[in-house]
């Protein structure tokens, strides 16, 4: 997929090959797939050992992290091909333990899948994936003289809206996933559900996901899944940086679940202004990097640029989400479970 969305923002990624990879694309924000898929597999969350044995890399659909990253290996590639942005056939492996749900797109399902009649969830985010594509196949040549590789720049913040409507449709198809969450033990899926929490909040900032905002934050992840006796904040074998973006990511969608999912609809509302989202992707951004900034004040920060933004005149509809608890009572139903607050 790379090397099939050659873009004037992002630099020629084309006519890559075995001996020459696709590394001069490095703007392209679908470097953000590949790389979060090698830290789970890296870091054991697959629950697979390509890194040993490079013929285990079949995706275990029991596995909740296995299964998330089955849609959000193949979605994205049937709506390139529904795009013509990749050609030629596919053929899915049906998986060996049968697909009794429903939930997966090989044997006789990728039809359905890749015509979007599979219906739901998944129609939905081939849709917006093959929309994306189409987006960047249509303006690959559109640069000026003034354009930048930047979410702020007109056009790379319509290739990031792009991008980001597949991404959050298939954050929306990983709910099929549900089930395997409790497999990966109450601390790794305390860790997973709010992992999916704060890629909701990213998407709505046309948060920049290339290979080198993503490296750099693929550094601060944890090397392992947490085990039942880890505290977030104070796991002895993990970073302080680490540490602290485990408890920056549990706590926010903690404070999702104390505003009962007010906030996240108040910020998905409120992003229809560049200042705003200018605002808020810097909020998020020293919210897991800058290590001087607590934790708390750092969601402050985040919730502060959610009522700021409310002010504009873009965000004023009749029947708009409003935040119906103050800061301090939601910081206060979250406390207790965040000693490293």
């Amino acid at each position: 997929m790379l090397a099939s969305t050659p873009h004037c923002v992002w630099g020629a990624a084309g006519g890559s090959t075995p001996e020459a990879p696709v590394m001069e694309g490095k703007g392209n924000p679908l470097w953000g797939l590949p790389l979060q898929h090698g830290w789970q597999e890296a870091s054991g969350r697959l629950c697979i050992n390509a890194s040993q044995d490079p013929h285990d890399v079949a995706l275990a659909p029991a596995c909740w992290w296995g299964c998330a990253n089955y849609y959000f290996t193949v979605l994205p590639f049937l709506g390139a091909r529904r795009a013509g942005a990749i050609r030629g056939g596919v053929r899915l492996m049906p998986l060996r333990e049968g697909d009794a749900a429903g939930r997966f797109c090989d044997g006789s399902r990728l039809a359905l899948c890749e015509t979007g009649a599979a219906g739901d969830t998944i129609g939905a985010a081939v849709d917006a994936w093959a929309a994306f594509f189409r987006e960047a196949a249509a303006t690959a040549h559109a640069c000026g003289n003034a354009t930048q590789d930047d979410p702020s720049d007109p056009l790379t913040g319509r290739l990031m809206e792009a991008y980001w409507g597949g991404h959050t449709a298939t954050i929306q198809a990983t709910e099929r996933c549900e089930a395997f969450l409790t497999g990966c033990g109450k601390q790794e899926a305390r860790f997973g559900e709010a992992w999916s929490t704060l890629v909701k909040y990213l998407g709505p900032t046309r948060f920049d996901v290339n290979y080198t905002m993503t490296t750099a934050l693929s550094s601060l992840l944890p090397a392992r899944p947490l085990a039942p006796r880890d505290v977030p904040g104070f796991v002895p074998d993990f970073p302080a940086a680490t540490n602290r973006g485990v408890v920056y990511v549990e706590a926010l969608d903690a404070l999702t679940k104390a505003t009962r999912g007010r906030l996240l609809a108040v910020w998905e509302r409120v992003m229809c202004a560049e200042a705003a989202r200018a605002t808020a992707r810097d909020a998020i951004h020293r919210g897991l990097t800058d290590t001087s900034v607590l934790v708390v004040d750092a969601l402050k920060l985040l919730w502060d640029a959610a009522a700021a933004a409310m002010q504009d005149p873009c965000a004023h509809d009749a029947g708009a989400p409003t935040l119906d608890i103050s800061w301090e009572d939601a910081r206060a139903q979250m406390a207790p479970l965040f000693p490293a607050l």
